[in-house]
């Protein structure tokens, strides 16, 4: 047997008012996004904040004292103390008893090696030509280790800095 076939009801089906100079993108306006997107700008200014605090808070304990070095000796180190080009940077410290070389630590301002570490046997470094690409304008932190005929640290110095144009 054959089946009827349906046609739709016009009477029923439901019919929307005109729109006056409305159309349906104008309906679907993004003006109801922008409070998501606000939020989502506000968790993201939270989000980079975090990161640098969680960042300062590395860079102070990187030339913070550690437990391994909390019984040695303090080399008393000097470096510039105006900003200097980087053809007359000179670091100078007072030499150890026992040290056979010294290592040198460099970092930038934000914690980037540089020179990490060169074996100087002096106690007073300038940068070699090798060394020179390496240091560009900028402000640096540096640090000196003297080390004793078996590899061991026997003093440092603290933290100190200068700056390069």
């Amino acid at each position: 047997m054959a089946q009827p076939i349906r046609v739709p009801n016009p009477a029923r089906e439901t019919i929307h008012p005109p729109t006056r100079g409305r159309t349906p993108v104008a309906e679907t306006s993004p003006w109801h996004v922008a409070p998501l997107l606000w939020g989502l700008f506000a968790l993201s200014l939270l989000f980079l904040g975090a990161v640098r605090m969680y960042v300062s808070r590395i860079e102070r304990v990187s030339f913070a004292e550690s437990e391994v070095f909390a019984g040695l000796p303090l080399i008393v180190a000097e470096g510039p103390e105006a900003p200097v080009s980087r053809h007359s940077l000179e670091l100078r410290w007072e030499p150890v008893t026992g040290a056979e070389l010294y290592h040198l630590r460099i970092l930038t301002d934000r914690n980037s090696p540089v020179l990490d570490p060169v074996e100087v046997w002096t106690t007073s470094w300038t940068p070699s030509p090798e060394a020179l690409p390496g240091i560009v304008e900028g402000r640096y932190r540096w640090s000196v280790e003297a080390i004793d005929s078996s590899g061991r640290v026997m003093a440092r110095s603290g933290p100190g800095t200068f700056e390069v144009f």
